[in-house]
């Protein structure tokens, strides 16, 4: 039923996008809003995966959202948003977090369920931990200089 609906409006030279919908069940209008509202839907539950998974990797990892935000480079608040899901993050960004975390980029859209290993929490890595040590350290430096 829906080839026949594609090849419908596939087929269709008069330019008459309007009526080649109707023909097929539906206005083009309808077909719009229907796409639109299922593409919103599934970019609010991405977004929402998203936020979960790295608040729960900042969790096990023992990092404030204060030394979590310093590490990426933006405000707490900002970490907040992404944690809530209010804030969409960039693939940028996101690969960031991932090497942050020492996970690939694909565990953030992995279904939990689908999720054989945990990743490792950084506290256990002394290298990472005097790296954000020292990162911690060079922006309270420049906060207290005011540069």
């Amino acid at each position: 039923m829906a080839r026949k609906k594609m090849t419908q409006i596939i087929e269709t030279t008069n330019g008459n996008e309007n009526e080649q919908f109707n023909s097929a069940g539906g206005s083009l209008e309808q077909t719009k809003e229907q796409v639109s509202s299922k593409i919103e839907a599934v970019e609010k539950e991405v977004t929402k995966q998203i936020a979960n998974k790295i608040k729960f990797l900042r969790n096990i990892n023992l990092l404030s959202q204060t030394d979590f935000a310093k590490l990426l480079g933006v405000s707490f608040q900002q970490v907040q948003k992404y944690e809530s899901g209010a804030t969409r993050i960039s693939a940028a960004k996101l690969c960031i977090i991932a090497s942050i975390f020492n996970v690939d980029s694909p565990f953030f859209f992995k279904d939990t369920s689908e999720i054989k290993n945990i990743p490792t929490p950084i506290q256990k890595d002394k290298r990472v931990m005097e790296d954000i040590k020292f990162i911690s350290e060079y922006f309270s430096k420049k906060a207290e200089s005011g540069k």
